[in-house]
């Protein structure tokens, strides 16, 4: 639940690719806190999902773009989102938020599972800690 309300929990799905992780963006310290967040969120929160997409996982309808799918309840539509080279660009036409659902499956399917994509957080996690 949200603090102070009745209201179900926001249900949070992400499938973030590995090459990102890896980068260094803020520096080392910046890097091992955001994996240790993540990892935080993806094992204490029911309602967080978090999949890793391997290097080398193959082509898909979202390489080099960042790309995120806000859902709503009716009679509100969903959103579409995509991100690529510093421009954004919002999709709310029903067909197209339909066909980029349809584009996000086979990246899921393509991503590590639960567990794996846990694995994968402590290891980076891990590589990056420091004493």
């Amino acid at each position: 639940m949200l603090l102070g309300t009745r209201r179900p929990a926001l249900r949070f799905w992400c499938v973030l690719g590995k090459a990102a992780l890896r980068g260094n963006i803020g520096g080392q310290r910046v890097m091992c806190e955001q994996l240790a967040h993540l990892i935080h969120a993806h094992l204490s929160m029911e309602n967080v999902v978090i999949q890793i997409l391997p290097l080398g996982s193959g082509p898909h309808e979202f390489m080099s773009m960042t790309a995120t799918l806000d859902g709503f309840p009716p009679p509100a539509t969903s959103v579409l989102v995509t991100g690529s080279y510093g421009r954004e660009t919002f999709h709310e036409k029903p067909p197209e938020v339909t066909r980029a659902a349809h584009h996000l499956d086979p990246v899921k399917a393509m991503a590590l599972g639960r567990d794996e994509s846990t694995e994968c957080l402590q290891r980076l996690h891990q590589e990056r800690h420091l004493d």
